[in-house]
């Protein structure tokens, strides 16, 4: 196989934006350039013996031969996200830093927890009895999902509709987690209610709090932004107040971002889709799974770092912007090469931003801290100065009936 980027050797790697000569580098950096020489036979450049799907996929993320010069660790560890094939390089199991106010609990505990959540209600088999005046709403990570009215004359919820997502019974395991840890979070005013599940011979079906609206994603515009200042900073706060709740119970969302962020015509603001959520017990206070949607995602997890509850304060930093202006920042593009430079490039900030208030852009500076043990917790950035400017809860009713009827008329 040819060379496919005719490297004559690294002689930098990176830590953070400052490049560190090899002759100061830290025992990991030093670890990582060895690796990297091993693998691909830097100094003998013509001899590289690159896998033909690591070539492919660097095509199509776009990385330069100088990219990959420059900080060849963030280009390899992007092609192994991309690929599936990364492995968690570390084990840790260093504690939370004040992620939480109390202790987390045991695995026994969560488990038992998990176990109790989870329980299926085993007198219904078939919704199309139990419930009326189905529309389908979409599709979601393990199937479909549809609002419909309860029916039944002995459910607290007679003659309310609710939305009912359908998960294929392959994904048995991913949904049990699904329900349990939705179960868990879903006391709060800013997470969707979770009610019951039901299970047939091809389906389990959850019943969730119907939210009558429509994704924060509805609302963002690229080419006509919709949200002023005190809008993003209402939104922001429930989003917070959501966090702060399901972060205090020692769990992680890990995948927020504008599409999983319900809206309703009373202002509403409701986190939603648990399926890639995960619970943090005493001996497993931090995570080494690659999960997530790229654009909204930490550099610690495109790094395949251990990690915490702060992954989801940096998802919200770029819903942030994405509301700001209209999209997330790199949402135009490839994946693989979006995680190469969220991996090795500064944390994105907003365009234009003389326009924006001193506040918004340090609260945006403390939830894009590309460093995890220095990032703000939610409850911290719950009392931040930037939230005193948030409009009234009746005030973004307002603004997403308007949204909606304007989506309506161009239909």
């Amino acid at each position: 196989m040819t060379s496919f980027f005719g490297l004559a050797g690294v002689c930098m790697i990176r830590r953070g934006s400052e490049p560190v000569s090899n002759h100061r580098e830290t025992k990991q950096q030093n670890e990582a350039r060895e690796k990297i020489e091993r693998t691909f036979n830097l100094e003998s450049p013509q001899n590289v013996d690159m896998p033909e799907r690591w070539v492919e996929a660097m095509r199509a993320a776009g990385v330069t031969k100088q990219e990959f010069q420059r900080d060849p660790k963030s280009a390899l560890d992007a092609i192994r996200f991309a690929l599936r094939e990364k492995k968690a390089k570390s084990k840790s199991k260093a504690k939370l830093k004040n992620r939480s106010a109390s202790l987390p609990p045991t695995k026994r505990t969560v488990n038992n927890l998990m176990s109790r959540a989870a329980a299926i209600n085993k007198d219904v088999t078939d919704p199309r009895k139990c419930f009326k005046d189905f529309h389908r709403l979409g599709k979601g990570g393990f199937g479909r999902v549809f609002s419909a009215i309860d029916n039944r004359k002995d459910s607290d919820r007679y003659g309310q509709r609710v939305a009912l997502k359908y998960c294929e019974l392959e994904y048995a395991e991913d949904i049990k987690k699904e329900i349990a840890l939705h179960a868990l979070c879903s006391q709060h005013p800013n997470v969707v209610t979770y009610y019951e599940s039901f299970m047939n011979k091809r389906y389990c079906i959850l019943c969730l709090e119907f939210v009558n609206g429509c994704t924060l994603t509805a609302l963002c515009n690229p080419k006509r932004p919709v949200f002023a200042e005190p809008d993003i900073a209402y939104v922001t706060r429930s989003i917070l107040c959501a966090l702060d709740f399901i972060h205090g119970h020692h769990r992680i969302h890990r995948d927020c971002k504008a599409d999983n962020i319900l809206v309703d015509s009373n202002g509403n603001v409701k986190l939603a889709d648990f399926g890639l959520a995960t619970a943090l017990t005493r001996t497993t206070m931090k995570r080494n799974s690659v999960v997530g949607t790229p654009y909204w995602m930490a550099p610690e997890l495109v790094i395949c770092d251990s990690y915490d509850c702060a992954v989801d304060i940096w998802s919200l930093g770029i819903i942030c912007i994405e509301m700001a202006q209209g999209e997330p920042p790199l949402l135009q593009k490839t994946a693989t090469r979006a995680l190469f430079l969220i991996a090795s490039n500064p944390a994105p900030s907003l365009k234009d931003k003389d326009i924006w208030s001193a506040d918004f852009r340090n609260i945006l500076a403390s939830m894009l801290d590309k460093n995890p043990d220095t990032r703000a917790t939610a409850s911290q950035l719950r009392d931040h100065p930037f939230f005193l400017n948030a409009i009234p809860q009746e005030q973004f009713g307002s603004l997403v009936r308007s949204v909606l009827r304007s989506n309506e008329t161009k239909k």
